[in-house]
């Protein structure tokens, strides 16, 4: 009886040394003892995966052969460890069969035979190639985006979903006077006037909202001293891993000198159009108290504006009592000329002047007459010559009133 059941006993231990067996040839991560010497006593199929050798191709190899030799002295002191319940975890590099470079953590049980002699280890080993390639990636790209933001002279900064800053460059600290650590936290609220800080929040609240991007776009930066800086800017959404909008990044390039030179250059471009102006429509003094202004070429309504503000400009001046606008060198005349003829006489009249039309020929006179264009009371006459005439004839007139008075 006895011996029937050491048999069943027998065939229960075998079951389930076949059943670990099978387990641990199964498992995803490295399993080998290592003896005391580091050398390699069992190893299961994922374990041989690991170190880049066919199945069962470290039996027999050390430990040793795959490390470095910087490394081989500090791997050896922590899985040799002799103490029992000692367990030690570390992560090292390794070099594979087949060439690769690997990472390991590695999980190391010591195993103690009778009369506690150390006779090697248990080990677990783990591939975390992946996590490291990923932190190293992490790390390059930490040190890449430190660097822009400590060196580039464009201003870059990112923002939450309220507009605060959570990450800016030296620059952008520079420019407001702080450290990059207290503007963190912080609004454009904190630095410029609302002039500025207002329309730069709605830009980036509609960022947020919608999504769409602003590229480009010139402002005015107002500083609570007074100052005024110009900025070329870009902001663009920022996303999460799941493409829900978190706040928004963005670039300004300062091009305060370039846009006062424009200013400058657009102040200087007015000035010379306007002596343009004045020199193809001269203001001319016929009499005291009377000017004539020759108008050529076509008068579209910039012109035509331009025109009535010099000759208004110069009635007021002059004191002028009778304003002559030739149109003898125009080249045709339709309805919006008409209309801006009318519009500038009755601007003399307002002024205390009179108006008189001059070199309304057949043809001008005709095309007027088709369009049926209600001249409003303006004095008309065909030529310059005639114009004149009036005006003297008005002149004598006054003098013999004057006499008779």
């Amino acid at each position: 009886m006895a011996k029937k059941d050491d048999r069943k006993e027998i065939e229960r231990l075998r079951r389930e040394n076949e059943e670990y067996k099978k387990l641990i040839e199964e498992m995803s991560e490295g399993f080998a003892f290592l003896e005391e010497d580091l050398s390699f006593s069992f190893s299961n199929p994922a374990c041989d995966s690991i170190f880049g050798v066919p199945e069962g191709g470290l039996m027999g190899r050390n430990l040793v052969d795959f490390l470095s030799p910087e490394s081989t002295k500090d791997v050896r002191k922590k899985i040799k460890v002799k103490k029992k319940d000692k367990k030690n975890v570390f992560e090292t590099a390794i070099k594979t069969g087949d060439d690769k470079r690997r990472y390991l953590l590695i999980r190391s049980n010591p195993h103690f035979e009778e009369k506690n002699k150390f006779v090697g280890s248990f080990v677990f080993f783990y591939d975390i190639t992946k996590r490291v390639r990923m932190e190293e990636e992490l790390i390059f790209e930490k040190g890449l985006l430190s660097s822009l933001l400590n060196t580039i002279p464009d201003l870059i900064y990112f923002k939450d979903k309220e507009s605060r800053f959570i990450k800016v460059s030296k620059s952008k600290a520079d420019q407001v006077g702080r450290s990059i650590e207290e503007v963190v936290g912080s609004t454009d609220f904190d630095y410029f006037t609302e002039e500025h800080a207002r329309p730069a929040y709605e830009d980036e609240q509609e960022i947020i909202k919608k999504g769409n991007p602003i590229e480009g776009k010139v402002e005015k930066e107002t500083h609570p001293d007074g100052r005024v800086t110009w900025v070329s800017t870009t902001k663009i959404p920022r996303y999460d891993e799941k493409g829900n909008i978190i706040g928004i990044l963005g670039i300004s390039r300062d091009i305060t000198e370039k846009r006062l030179w424009e200013m400058q250059r657009e102040e200087k471009m007015a000035v010379q159009k306007e002596e343009l102006v004045q020199l193809s429509t001269p203001v001319i003094d016929v009499w005291e108290g009377v000017i004539t202004v020759p108008i050529l070429g076509s008068l579209d309504s910039e012109r035509a504006s331009r025109v009535s503000e010099h000759l208004l400009t110069q009635i007021v001046r002059k004191r002028a009592g009778i304003a002559i606008i030739d149109i003898s060198g125009i080249s045709a005349v339709d309805s919006a000329v008409a209309d801006r003829l009318i519009r500038t006489a009755k601007a003399v009249r307002l002024v205390g002047a009179e108006a008189i039309l001059t070199g309304v020929g057949v043809e001008i006179a005709q095309t007027i007459a088709d369009l049926g264009i209600d001249m409003g009371g303006l004095k008309t006459m065909s030529t310059l010559k005639d114009g004149l005439r009036y005006v003297i004839s008005r002149k004598k007139m006054s003098v013999e009133e004057e006499k008779n008075g």
